[in-house]
């Protein structure tokens, strides 16, 4: 059961302090209880601060995963170059979806497409082995006490659900959003965070973490770096932006 917070008013207040005065008339101690009661109550129902996790790249090893895809086009007889080419074009609009994949080079040539998506629904069965090994100790580590935990992905929205719940980390978060919209304006749009309010992001994507960091100065917005290079992106920005950037989750500790 989620905790009802309570919040204080100048009506609720003397609402309180005319309860204590009525509890404390009957006994001291009915009177001492509601008072610890109620200081209980508001101390666990103190706003947490918000944790947003982004998957691919982050959580997710998306180059490793996409090998896969590739080895399974080969069987197709299509070579790197082709498959290369046309998973660019897929990606363009940070939308990728394997089916958009298989389309584009079935207009390329003739191939077994509905095989190739049987086969490429069996590979959702590998997602967990491409979940970053520092990621289940991250997740367990966290102070639920103190922080909602969210799982913030840009892309596709029924590739991405398929990944995210085929990893088996949807249970480690309070809330799984998955957007189409770049990250802070999706922010806004949905308001799940206030302007000013002072909240955590974890992305690999550098322009991600600039733009969310100029758009809600007081967010903490850390750049993972897990130190793969992917040529094969292509909307991933060659620009180097100065920001505060961390090799693995273990160091995200160090700013909460």
């Amino acid at each position: 059961m989620k905790n009802v917070k309570l919040i204080i008013t100048p009506l609720v207040s003397h609402s309180i302090i005319s309860l204590y005065k009525i509890a404390k008339s009957v006994n001291r101690f009915v009177g001492s209880i509601f008072l610890i009661s109620l200081i209980v109550i508001m101390l666990t129902n103190k706003k947490k601060r918000k944790i947003f996790i982004d998957f691919d790249g982050t959580i997710f090893d998306t180059a490793g995963f996409r090998d896969q895809i590739y080895k399974l086009l080969r069987r197709y007889d299509f070579d790197d170059q082709e498959i290369t080419r046309f998973y660019r074009e897929e990606c363009l609009d940070y939308k990728f979806k394997p089916n958009g994949l298989f389309e584009r080079l079935a207009n390329l040539k003739r191939f077994n497409l509905s095989e190739c998506r049987e086969l490429m629904n069996q590979l959702y069965d590998k997602v967990p082995d491409y979940i970053f090994p520092d990621t289940f100790k991250f997740l367990k580590g966290i102070d639920r006490h103190h922080f909602e935990v969210n799982l913030l992905s840009l892309g596709d929205p029924a590739f991405q659900r398929k990944k995210i719940f085929s990893s088996g980390l949807d249970i480690y978060f309070d809330n799984i959003y998955i957007t189409e919209l770049q990250k802070w304006d999706y922010f806004r749009k949905k308001k799940l965070v206030a302007d000013d309010e002072v909240f955590y992001l974890i992305d690999d994507r550098s322009d991600t973490i600039f733009e969310v960091k100029k758009n809600f100065p007081r967010s903490i917005a850390l750049e993972i770096d897990r130190a793969k290079e992917d040529k094969n992106d292509p909307v991933r920005s060659g620009k180097n932006y100065d920001n505060s950037k961390i090799r693995n989750f273990q160091q995200v500790f160090a700013y909460l």
